[in-house]
């Protein structure tokens, strides 16, 4: 019985012993753990900063999606030890897929390069053209394109293929359309027919015929997003003059002061006559987008204006510069500073009919002059932001077909200029780039042709979105972050780094300059 009763206490104890060794381990494991992700999370904010540091630094007419500091995100070291051994170090980058395998490019996408829902025209009498611009994402069809137009909009009226509050309330956890803005893109998975496959590409990993799917269609956030902005200010964050201002003296002044005199008479003249066409003024009616900017501008100028006293109930005196009437209503709105390029403007002037010219011609080498003078200065936007304008030099062919007037053709001849023959962006190389002029120069567009398409293109956006990969030393993965950068807002920030996961594919360590950490 002694015997037994030892062989017992002593099991119990060898059992102790184990049982304590083994929390220990985990335990162990858990503070390298936690140590290698404490690292991790360190290098991805060092990142960051990098990038931030990188966009206060870059020149205004920079267009490259990397801002020309490649060196400082493939493969950066940081973290050495006193004796130089390296901790880890990072690389900034984003996916693209085709057909045959999946790509890595150095830098942070363009938010740009997509079509923003939140520039969509949501009125009934346009939503054949928000619907067909919706449907040239691969694989969207009609009715989740009216869906998602009834999920933005502000009423509960559904489209003929659409869905509204009516539908997700009968749901058998119900609940209602957002009927606004959208937060982010994942939003639209609450959208009748959206899934995270066809908004993300996410899949399972045992779903291989899925996957194989994957490879040959783009998901829909390659295409879409509800983020891209560009800065309106001008190179040291002072505001830039708004030539749609209501009050045309303002302009005229702010022009004058800044420019010429000259430049000030046309610009003033344009929006009280509007341009010539065939020798005849242009006072034509507004189209219905600009209709709704004035009246949207209006109500903020009422707003904005303090209660009217006494005084205020006295006629005003007629402001006049250079024999022009300012205190007329101005009957034109310049939708871009192309307007200005090339332009004759028909007008009376102290009394006599008086034909002024623009200080550009209609020439590809004026036009880009024109963009050098002034496009630092002078914009056609009041807000400090600028939302919603596509990336000619980024977007894919998809989301360049989505803009009005901008057909197949001209979309894949632009397409086909973005990269040169070993298929690198050239935009990142090519200072010609930084402005429209050169789909005029190109001969892609003509005169007519752009004045159209300006106002809804840009040439470079200030929002980015990319992949950091950080690597520590001694380790054969990468963990994976998510950032967000918003370049367009006076102080530049993070709008968030998540982390995803690890990645241990050798293939990528190579590509990402990470094949080593030791």
């Amino acid at each position: 019985m002694a015997l037994i009763l030892v062989l017992v206490v002593c099991a119990l104890m060898a059992l102790a012993a184990y049982q304590f060794a083994d929390s220990m381990i985990v335990y162990a494991t858990h503070v390298r753990t936690d140590h290698r992700y404490a690292i991790e999370q360190s290098l991805a904010e060092s990142a960051g900063a990098t990038i931030l540091a990188a966009i206060e630094a870059r020149d205004v007419h920079d267009v490259s999606s990397t801002f020309g500091v490649k060196h400082l995100i493939a493969g950066h070291r940081l973290l050495e030890t006193r004796d130089g051994s390296l901790l880890g170090k990072f690389s900034v980058y984003f996916e693209t897929e085709n057909a045959s395998a999946r790509e890595f490019v150095m830098g942070l996408e363009d938010e740009s390069a997509k079509l923003n829902l939140h520039s969509l025209p949501l009125s009934k009498e346009q939503q054949h053209r928000a619907r067909t611009a919706l449907m040239q994402v691969p694989g969207l069809t009609a009715q989740i394109a009216d869906s998602i137009l009834d999920w933005i909009d502000a009423d509960d009226e559904p489209r003929p293929f659409g869905a509204e509050t009516s539908y997700y309330s009968s749901l058998p956890q119900p609940y209602r359309a957002a009927n606004g803005r959208l937060e982010s893109l994942d939003d639209l998975l609450l959208v009748r027919g959206v899934t995270k496959q066809l908004l993300h590409g996410e899949t399972a990993s045992s779903e291989v015929a899925t996957q194989t799917a994957r490879t040959s269609v783009r998901a829909w956030d390659h295409y879409l997003t509800v983020v891209s902005r560009e800065c309106n200010t001008a190179r040291h964050g002072t505001a830039r003059i708004n030539i749609n201002d209501h009050q045309l003296d303002r302009i005229y002044d702010q022009i004058a002061g800044q420019h010429s005199a000259e430049l000030a008479k046309f610009v003033v003249a344009l929006r009280l006559a509007g341009p010539m066409d065939g020798g005849n003024s242009s006072s034509q009616a507004m189209s219905e987008e600009d209709e709704i900017a004035q009246a949207e501008l209006r109500i903020k100028q009422q707003l904005m204006d303090p209660p009217a006293s006494a005084n205020e109930d006295k006629p005003k005196q007629a402001a006049t510069r250079d024999g022009m009437d300012l205190s007329a209503r101005p009957v034109y709105r310049i939708r871009s500073l192309a307007d200005l390029w090339g332009t004759k403007v028909r007008l009376l002037i102290d009394g006599k009919d008086e034909v002024l010219t623009s200080p550009w011609r209609e020439d590809p080498r004026d036009l880009r002059k024109l963009y050098a003078d002034v496009g630092n200065t002078l914009s056609t936007h009041a807000e400090t932001t600028i939302e919603g304008r596509v990336n000619v030099n980024r977007a894919p062919q998809e989301v360049l077909q989505m803009i009005p007037g901008l057909g197949l053709p001209l979309a894949q001849a632009i397409a086909l200029r973005q990269r040169d023959l070993s298929g690198e962006l050239l935009a990142d190389r090519l200072a010609s780039r930084n402005s429209l002029a050169w789909l005029v120069e190109d001969g892609l567009v003509s005169a007519v042709q752009l004045r159209e398409l300006a106002p809804y293109l840009t040439c470079r956006g200030d929002v980015y979105r990319g992949l950091i990969g950080c690597q520590t030393a001694h380790r054969n993965d990468i963990a994976k972050f998510a950032i967000l950068v918003d370049g367009a807002s006076p102080r530049k920030s993070l709008r968030y780094i998540k982390y995803l996961g690890r990645e241990n594919d050798a293939t990528i360590l190579k590509a990402l300059s990470l094949e080593s950490a030791r």
